[in-house]
Formats: C-alpha cells, sequence, structure tokens
C-alpha cells in the first residue's frame, strides 16, 4: 500500500494512503491536546488510546510515544530513522505480506535541531489485547490441555516462519510482543507482532538471523523442540540452526539476568515499580495432559528435568537399593521355576476401559464378547468430580453385571504438590470403592517426572495420605507401587522408606518390552520373563506387600496412529526423513505379540494378573474408536477374543522348546488338549489333526510361524 507525507506544525512523517483524507488528519492534528487520551501502558515509552472521526465515523487507535533517548542516539536515528519511523516500515511491509500486526496507520517525529524531541507511532488499537506470555503463564499454571497447547504453538511458529520469509527479523521477538488474535468459539486465528522499533528488513533472513530471532521465545525445553520443528515444517531442523540459536539463547539469559548491573540506576528506579503479575511457574510444576495418546506429556528434555531432581533423591534410591542383590539372586531361581506347575487363565486376563459415560455404552458392548473379565479403570485427579462420578458408576454397573471391577488412582502435579488436592480426590472416590473394588492402585509411573512425582518422597506421601483414610474408615486391598518399564533400581525404594508399611494385596507394575518389537525380545540381559521374575522376586523380598504381582498396563503402539500414538505424542513431524528406532507395530504383530506375551507372563505362573492398556484407543488399543465407520474391532481384539475363548476350562501344564518350535499345552480335567504353537524366525511343520489361527479360523496346513497357531 503507498504511503503518503504527513506534516503537522514542525512534525514530519509519513500515513497510509487509506488515512490520508483531510478530516483524519486535521483530527490528527491535536491529537497530544485531545482530552480522552487514555493511557494504557507506562514506563520508558507511554502507550495511548485514542479514537477519532474517521470515514463518516470514528476508529480506535494505539498511540506508541518513544521515550527521550541520548544525544548520539539522536543523531543515529536521523540517519537510519527514529524509532516509530522504523516500526511503521517494518509494520507496513508485514501488513503488505500478509503477516500479522495492529494496521500500521502513521509516523511522525518533531526535531528541534539535532535533538529528537518526541516521536509517535500509531497503529489500530486491538481490543482487550492478550499476548502470547499472557497465555502461557496462565495455562501453565494448571493442568495444561496438550492438544489445544499444540494447536497454539502450530500457529505461532507458522506465523513467525511467515514473518521471517517476508524478509522481517524482529530482534526482540519475546512472548510478550505476540498477541494473539481469537475467535468467537475460544480459539486462536492468528497473531500480531508488535514493538517492531528494532525490527530490520534484510532481503532474506539468513539461518543465523532466523535462529537469533527465535532464541528469545520462551518455551519449556521439550516445547521448544516442538515449536522449532514446526517452524521448520516440512524439513528438519537443521544441525546449524540449533547451534547457533543455542548460542545466542545462552548470550540472552546471561544479557537478562546482568541487566541490574549493566543498569544499576535504572533498576533502583523501577525497583518500587509494580511488578508484571503475569510470572511462569517453576518449569518443575508445569503438568501437561495428551487426551489423544492418554499421557501425560514431558515439558522439559532429560537434560533439563535432571536440574530440577532434589540429589537428596539419588541417596534414596541408593540406600534401598543394597535389596537388589537379593531380589536378582531369587529372579534367577525363579526364571529356572517358571512354567513347570500348572495355571488355570480364568480371571487372568483384565481390561483398561475408559469407563466415561460417552464411552460407557460401546465399552460394555465390546466387553460383553470377551465375557466376565477384570476391569480396571484410572481415575485421574486432574479430571474432576464429574468424571470421576461418571466413572465410578460405571464401575458399579460391571460389578452388579458380574466382573471384578478395580481402580488407578492416576496423580498429577498439583496432586503430588499439594496435600489438600490429594486429600479432597480420595475423600471423593474412596468411599465409593470401598467394598466393590478388587484393587486399588495408587500412584501411576511414579517413575517417570511427567507424571508429577519428582521424588519418592513425594510418592510415599499419596500412599500414605490413603493409609490414614483407611485408618479413619476401614482397610482398602491397595497395590502399588507402579513403576513402568525396566527400571528396577526405583523398586527396592519405592517398597521401603514408608512412615508405616503399607500393606499392598499385590506388586503392580507397568511392563513394558522396551517398546521394541516381539515380547521375546531383551533388554539388556533381561527379556520379558527375566523381567516380570525379578518383579516376582520383588515382591517375595518386599514386606509391604503379598507375593502376587499384577500387570497392570501394557501394550503396543500402533504405525500410522500420528499423535494419538504414545511414542509419537505430542506432534508428528511431518519431516521427510523416516522415525529413528520407531517402535511402532502393523495391526497384525500387534495381535500376535499380545497372545504371546500373555502366554509368556500367565503360563510361567510369575503374573496373577495382566490389564491391557487398553480396549479402545486409536493409537495403542484392541479397539479403533476413531475409525470413521465407528468403532472398528482390531485383529488383536479378535486374537484375545479367541484366545479366552479357547483356553476356558483348560489349565496350561507345559512348555516345550525344540527346534525353534515354542510349544505350551493346555488340558482339561478329563486329559483332552491342546496345543498353542509358534516360531520367532522362520517356519516349520508340525503335527496334529486340526489347526487353528490367531482368529479361530480352520487352517488346511500345519506350517507354524511367527502366528501362534491352536493345534489339537
Amino acid at each position: 500500500m503507498e504511503n503518503h507525507e504527513l506534516k503537522i506544525g514542525s512534525g514530519l512523517g509519513e500515513i497510509r494512503a487509506a488515512y490520508n483524507e483531510p478530516a483524519f488528519i486535521e483530527a490528527l492534528s491535536s491529537f497530544e491536546e485531545r482530552p480522552e487520551a487514555r493511557l494504557l501502558q507506562g514506563g520508558r515509552h507511554h502507550l495511548y488510546f485514542i479514537e477519532l472521526p474517521y470515514a463518516g465515523g470514528t476508529i480506535q487507535l494505539a498511540l506508541k510515544k518513544f521515550g527521550d533517548q541520548p544525544l548520539l542516539k539522536d543523531a543515529i536515528d536521523e540517519g537510519r530513522g527514529s524509532k516509530a519511523h522504523r516500526s511503521f516500515d517494518v509494520a507496513a511491509r508485514l501488513a503488505d505480506h500478509g503477516c500479522g500486526t495492529p494496521e500500521p496507520i502513521a509516523w511522525i517525529d518533531f526535531r528541534s535541531g539535532p535533538r529528537l524531541e518526541r516521536s509517535y507511532y500509531l497503529c489500530r488499537y486491538v481490543e482487550e489485547p492478550v499476548s502470547f506470555k499472557d497465555v502461557l503463564c496462565d495455562r501453565f499454571q494448571h493442568t495444561v490441555d496438550c492438544t489445544n497447547l499444540i494447536n497454539l504453538l502450530q500457529m505461532v511458529a507458522v506465523e513467525l516462519r511467515k514473518m521471517h520469509d517476508s524478509g522481517v527479523q524482529h530482534n526482540d521477538l519475546g512472548n510478550q510482543n505476540i498477541l494473539l488474535q481469537g475467535d468467537a468459539a475460544g480459539g486462536w486465528t492468528g497473531i500480531l507482532l508488535i514493538d517492531l522499533n528494532r525490527a530490520n528488513c534484510p532481503q532474506e533472513l539468513s539461518m543465523a538471523q532466523r535462529a537469533k530471532d527465535l532464541s528469545r521465545i520462551y518455551l519449556p525445553s521439550d516445547m521448544l523442540r516442538v515449536f522449532f520443528e514446526m517452524y521448520f515444517a516440512p524439513g528438519v531442523v537443521p544441525d546449524e540452526f540449533k547451534k547457533i540459536e543455542s548460542r545466542h539463547r545462552k548470550r540472552y539469559h546471561w544479557h537478562t539476568v546482568s541487566r541490574k548491573y549493566r543498569h544499576p540506576l535504572r533498576t533502583l528506579k523501577n525497583k518500587n515499580q509494580p511488578v508484571d503479575k503475569k510470572q511462569y511457574p517453576s518449569e518443575k510444576e508445569i503438568w501437561i495432559w495428551d487426551r489423544r495418546s492418554e499421557q501425560a506429556i514431558p515439558a522439559l528434555r532429560s537434560k533439563d528435568r535432571r536440574t530440577f531432581v532434589n540429589k537428596a533423591s539419588y541417596w534414596d534410591l541408593l540406600k534401598h537399593f543394597q535389596g537388589f542383590s537379593k531380589i536378582a539372586r531369587q529372579a534367577k531361581t525363579l526364571k529356572g521355576e517358571a512354567f513347570n506347575e500348572p495355571v488355570s487363565l480364568a480371571q487372568r486376563i483384565g481390561m483398561n476401559i475408559e469407563g466415561d459415560a460417552a464411552n460407557r455404552e460401546n465399552e460394555i458392548r465390546f466387553l460383553q464378547e470377551l465375557g466376565k473379565i477384570p476391569v480396571l479403570i484410572r481415575l485421574y485427579r486432574h479430571e474432576g468430580e464429574a468424571l470421576w462420578q461418571e466413572k465410578l458408576d460405571t464401575m458399579t454397573a460391571l460389578a452388579d453385571a458380574g466382573h471384578s471391577v478395580s481402580a488407578a488412582l492416576v496423580q498429577d502435579r498439583e496432586g503430588v504438590r499439594s496435600a489438600v488436592a490429594w486429600k479432597h480426590f480420595i475423600d471423593a472416590v474412596l468411599p465409593r470403592l470401598q467394598g466393590m473394588a478388587e484393587y486399588i492402585e495408587v500412584g501411576h509411573a511414579i517413575n517417570r517426572v511427567k507424571w508429577g512425582v519428582w521424588e519418592l518422597s513425594e510418592y510415599r506421601s499419596l500412599v500414605e495420605a490413603v493409609q490414614q483414610w483407611q485408618e479413619a474408615n476401614g482397610a482398602l486391598p491397595l497395590t502399588g507401587p507402579a513403576v513402568i518399564d525396566f527400571e528396577y533400581h526405583f523398586l527396592p525404594a519405592a517398597l521401603r522408606g514408608y512412615k508405616k508399611s503399607p500393606d499392598f494385596a499385590a506388586l503392580s507394575h507397568h511392563l513394558y518390552v522396551d517398546r521394541r518389537g516381539a515380547p521375546e525380545n531383551f533388554q539388556g540381559s533381561y527379556d520379558t520373563l527375566g523381567k516380570l521374575a525379578v518383579l516376582k522376586a520383588a515382591a517375595q523380598w518386599s514386606t509391604c506387600c503379598n507375593n502376587r504381582v499384577i500387570i497392570s498396563e501394557v501394550n503396543w503402539p500402533l504405525l500410522g496412529t500420528g499423535e494419538w500414538s504414545p511414542v509419537v505424542s505430542p506432534y508428528d513431524s511431518p519431516t521427510l526423513e523416516p522415525r529413528k528406532n520407531d517402535p511402532s507395530v502393523s495391526e497384525e504383530e500387534y495381535a500376535l505379540y499380545t497372545i504371546r506375551y500373555l502366554l509368556i507372563t500367565l503360563c510361567s505362573g510369575l503374573a496373577e494378573r495382566v490389564y491391557w492398556w487398553k480396549l479402545a484407543a486409536h493409537g495403542f488399543g484392541l479397539i479403533d474408536p476413531a475409525d470413521e465407520n465407528g468403532w472398528r474391532v482390531r485383529p488383536a481384539f479378535r486374537a484375545l477374543k479367541y484366545f479366552i475363548e479357547r483356553t476356558a476350562g483348560y489349565d496350561f501344564v507345559q512348555k516345550h522348546e525344540q527346534d525353534g518350535l515354542i510349544s505350551y499345552r493346555f488340558e482339561n480335567a478329563e486329559g483332552a488338549g491342546f496345543r498353542i504353537v509358534h516360531r520367532l524366525q522362520g517356519e516349520s511343520m508340525v503335527e496334529g489333526a486340526k489347526a487353528f489361527d490367531l482368529y479361530g479360523e480352520a487352517l488346511k496346513s500345519l506350517r507354524v510361524g511367527a502366528a501362534p497357531v491352536y493345534v489339537s
């Protein structure tokens, strides 16, 4: 858009062509004396609100008056343009390229010889502006909805990329200088860039200029990683950018913390000025919930998380670690004894469901196909009382229908930090669970700080609060400590150190296969059976739990499910490179791994029960609830359904391995039986009269490979 010269008294400047009309300029000429001018922001520079006649009506404007500056800067600005002039030029460039900024109107300088007496920049007023900083401050104070946060970061990243591609380097790109444009639905539609007086407009921004500009954006480190991926999508974040951005970020941090030393007089002058009430919380307290992958999301990268760990917690682990040597020796014995005793699989396979009112009908419908199997429902503290009661209603209905029902009490950071918040939670749910729940798992993935527990003393406080409830109201069948993955150095400490030793009815654990392929795979020197033996040995060693092990979570992430997958969330970067070490599996692999996992864990006699996580989830469930045609049964559901039906009334009696063929024999009370056979590699023929595949379909051939086959 064309600009015109603007002259008001001794002041000279420019005005956008659309506003170059006599009535508007006449009104503008008296803006300094207008009584309705309202101060919006004070400080070195002043921001005013004014309303002027325009195009037969009125227009609301923001007027920025720049403060005095040294004579040397006046002289420099005479050549390069004043702050107001530069702000106008950059805003006009952004507007002409479709980038968000309050619409520029005019600029004007008043000079007296070499001195710049007054300098003004005029733009459209933004009604009740909210900055990127303010929004993040508000959201980080409470449970953060990951989907909304990711959508916000995506919008900002794309708009900043557009700004840079238009040839503008902001040079003061803090979160406070990014305003957000909202819509009637409460979402965000775009950004408005402000404080443009430090910006410059090179023909094309170099990688170093982009990196320097973005180094002032504040986000917790893992969210910053995601933000940069969004900025460079669909490509990858260049290594050159990472190095330069990191260097500038460190410099800017030092620049910020050293300001009081560089400007002692200004610091002293501003000491009693009101402080901005909007402040980011400690990064340790940020808790992000991702409803797509149904898990908490880390705000920080691992190296940054370590800076918040209380060093005393390492001693907590170390002083109890001596117990692990005893556990390891007993585990070796238990592994050697596995599969030697008959095992009935009745009531040993359980299912996690959501249990809320929205999913209740479908979940109960598919549970009916699996029979009266045990059910586990998670009660998340952050969800609030309405959802707790919905899930408790579902548990009541299932218990009345003949299911064994259990609950998991899942903490968030606020519940860990605030004893009052946790007490409110357990006071609301435990009365209804008493007498109904077979088990109540206390805590969730306590060795992952993203779930809100930063040290074991915090987890012990959660358990002790439940113990206090028990003392006042009666016993509950508790399980714990719900460690996830193969990090057994946590176990001895998690089972010790309480003021009063809890009475866990079983040791519950989230036992994955390092999320890497087949359940027979090793992680170091431990396969699934070896890990399970360690768990059983820990239960026997502990003085606070019975000699039983419950696996309360396991699954495989599914290929092609994007952010809904637990290993891809919170952002599926659309890069041109394949994902490194992708642990995701196809739906067919998921089905055969499910049955092989259950054969190992249950037939070994080491696990009392396995709860599958979970019945319906797009990224990892046995059923896909996000299918366009409604809830779609995946192969793993069909395989599990047949496995439960086929083994009903039979006990596992023997495991046999020969020439790579693995065989599990099942027999009923009359001695009749069948085998479930498979290989880890290759194929071979087996003897038998009849054979059925993973889903109960009759097979013409007795050739066996990776998929378990039922042979009679």
